[in-house]
C-alpha cells in the first residue's frame, strides 16, 4: 500500500534536516526514498536532499510504493475479527487455536493468510507486518502494520514502553503477593524444539502481574511484559509454582481448560504518524469467562 508523508517548511532549512528532524524519518528511510521515482518532492518536483528549503515550501516523501503485498502468502478464506483499522494499522482479535504466521502443519491457514484474503476482497495491496505475535493457544489482540514505516515506528514504541499489551491469565493457586514482578532469564530446554525454561543465564525477561480476583483453587491475573520472549508468561508463571490452567507444556493439571488460559485483552499505543493515543480492548473469550463464572457459581 502506498504511503506518503507531507510537510511544510517554516523557514530556511536543508531538505535532509527537515526530513530527519521535522518529519521524524530515519537515515535508511530517506536513503530508500531518494532512489524512487518522485520519492522526495518539493513543491511537486523531485528534489535532492541537499536542496535548501524556503518558508512555505511543500515537502512530500514516498515511504512505500502502491504495489507492495505479501505475494508469498496463500489467501485463506475466513473472517478475521477486526477491532480497529486505519491507513497504517490493523488490530485483530485472534481466537485460540489459530497460528499468526504459516508454520509447520499450518502453511496456508494462519491469521496472516486470512488477512491476505481480507485485503484482496478490499482490493488493497498490503504487505502483512506483524508487530508482536501470540502463541497458537493464546487468544486476543494481534497488531499489524500496513506499511514499513508504521512497523518501524511501532517497534520503537514497544522498545520505549509506549506500546503496551495487557493480558488476562488464569493460574493455579493464589500468588503470595497481590502484585509482583518476575525477573528471570528464559532459554530453550535442551533437546526440545519448542519448550522453554526459566534460567538465570537465559535471555533477559521481565513479567509484571497483579491479582485481579481469586477463585476456588485458581486466580485471575492481569499481566504486562517488559520483554517479549517465547512463552514468557507461561514459563514465568510456572516457575513461581502458579502455571496457567490448561497449559499442557508447563502446567501439571488442566484445571478444566482445554488450552493455556491466556488472553491479550488490551493494547495501548500511539498512532505512528499522528501521535493520537489509541486504546483497544478484546472481549474475554467464552472458555475463560465460563471457567470464572462456574467457580463464582459454586
Amino acid at each position: 500500500m502506498e504511503k506518503k508523508l507531507k510537510g511544510k517548511a517554516r523557514g530556511e532549512e536543508l531538505l535532509y534536516d527537515f526530513l530527519a528532524e521535522n518529519m521524524g524519518l530515519t537515515k535508511r528511510q530517506i536513503s530508500r526514498a531518494k532512489f524512487c521515482t518522485d520519492g522526495i518532492c518539493v513543491n511537486g518536483r523531485q528534489a535532492r536532499v541537499t536542496t535548501m528549503l524556503k518558508a512555505g515550501d511543500s515537502v512530500e516523501i514516498k515511504l512505500e510504493d502502491a504495489v507492495t503485498q505479501s505475494g508469498h502468502l496463500v489467501p485463506y478464506a475466513g473472517k478475521p475479527d477486526i477491532l480497529y483499522e486505519d491507513e497504517d494499522l490493523l488490530v485483530v482479535n485472534k481466537p485460540e487455536g489459530l497460528v499468526v504466521h504459516p508454520s509447520h502443519g499450518h502453511y496456508s491457514d494462519s491469521l496472516a493468510n486470512m488477512l491476505v484474503q481480507y485485503f484482496l476482497e478490499k482490493s488493497e495491496q498490503v504487505k502483512i507486518r506483524c508487530v508482536g505475535r501470540l502463541d497458537r493457544e493464546t487468544s486476543g489482540i494481534v497488531l499489524f502494520a500496513k506499511n514499513r514505516a508504521a512497523a518501524g515506528r511501532l517497534a520503537r514504541q514497544r522498545e520505549q514502553g509506549q506500546l503496551r499489551k495487557e493480558y488476562l491469565a488464569l493460574v493455579h493457586g493464589v500468588p503470595d503477593q497481590s502484585r509482583g514482578s518476575i525477573n528471570t532469564g528464559i532459554t530453550k530446554v535442551p533437546g526440545s524444539l519448542m519448550k522453554m525454561m526459566a534460567s538465570e543465564t537465559g535471555k533477559h525477561a521481565v513479567t509484571h502481574y497483579t491479582v485481579q480476583e481469586t477463585f476456588g483453587g485458581f486466580s485471575a491475573l492481569q499481566i504486562t511484559l517488559e520483554t517479549g520472549r517465547t512463552h514468557q508468561i507461561r514459563v514465568h508463571m510456572a516457575s513461581t509454582g502458579h502455571p496457567l490452567l490448561g497449559d499442557k507444556i508447563y502446567g501439571a493439571e488442566c484445571g478444566g481448560m482445554e488450552r493455556a488460559a491466556l488472553h491479550a485483552y488490551k493494547v495501548k499505543l500511539m498512532q505512528p504518524f499522528s501521535g493520537e493515543k489509541i486504546c483497544i480492548k478484546a472481549e474475554i473469550p467464552e472458555d475463560m469467562k465460563r471457567k470464572m463464572n462456574q467457580s463464582v457459581a459454586k
